[in-house]
């Protein structure tokens, strides 16, 4: 088998391109979004009340409110676009696929760099939806590098979806005689959702990058793997 590195493996004899795909944009949780309209609605709120009392005006509370909800409704989404570029770096790590003519490597976003390893020969791709219904890149290979005791592939039958597979993932670690590493557990979700621990949510991927990194994997492996599903495409 190939290793990414352009070394071997198929396609290796057609450039030394390497390209790096970081996945999964970032969602805010449910402080992020209710949190800071509370503060704004809140602090406007007082403020309407106060001015209220010394000018005994109507009109002034309403205009007060307007400013207060539409203020709220502005930091939100000041707040979202702020959190989308910006907030994963603090915390709110990301996975990411580096692809080369050699074949993958996979860094889960518990992973501080690229854990798992297979070559374009034995891989197959495929795109499926998450419980967000975001499409998520999945390849599949029998023979994939850094897994340890972890499986390259469950069948169908032994996946439960990608609803489940998150809190059965952490039980499963919960229950271990050994405590498990985030990697694994993410790993384990990965497995239990798709059916591969190489799962890259496209949601977060620059449109042109991932254009242009489909393109390169379509040369690579003769059109018989991609990135993006193409009409008329197998």
């Amino acid at each position: 088998m190939g290793t990414p590195d352009g070394r071997d493996g198929e396609g290796s004899d057609r450039g030394s391109e390497v390209r790096v795909l970081i996945g999964g944009a970032p969602r805010r949780s449910v402080a992020w979004q209710i949190v800071p309209v509370a503060v704004v609605v809140f602090a406007v709120s007082l403020v309407s009340v106060a001015v209220a009392r010394r000018v005994d005006s109507g009109p002034v509370v309403f205009v007060a409110l307007c400013v207060a909800v539409f203020g709220a409704i502005g930091l939100w989404q000041a707040g979202g676009w702020v959190y989308q570029r910006w907030g994963w770096r603090h915390g709110a790590a990301r996975p990411a696929l580096r692809l080369t003519p050699a074949g993958i490597a996979f860094r889960p976003a518990a992973a501080d760099d690229f854990v798992l390893v297979a070559g374009w020969g034995l891989l197959l791709t495929e795109i499926r939806l998450d419980t967000h219904d975001v499409q998520c890149w999945c390849a599949y290979s029998l023979t994939i590098e850094g897994l340890g005791e972890l499986p390259s592939f469950l069948p169908v039958d032994e996946r439960v979806g990608p609803s489940r597979a998150g809190a059965l993932a952490r039980r499963r670690a919960e229950t271990a005689t050994v405590e498990e590493p985030a990697v694994h557990v993410e790993l384990l979700t990965n497995l239990l959702a798709h059916g591969t621990p190489i799962v890259l949510p496209l949601d977060g991927v620059d449109p042109d990058e991932l254009d242009a990194a489909d393109e390169d994997v379509r040369r690579w492996t003769f059109g018989r793997c991609g990135l993006v599903p193409r009409a008329g495409a197998d």
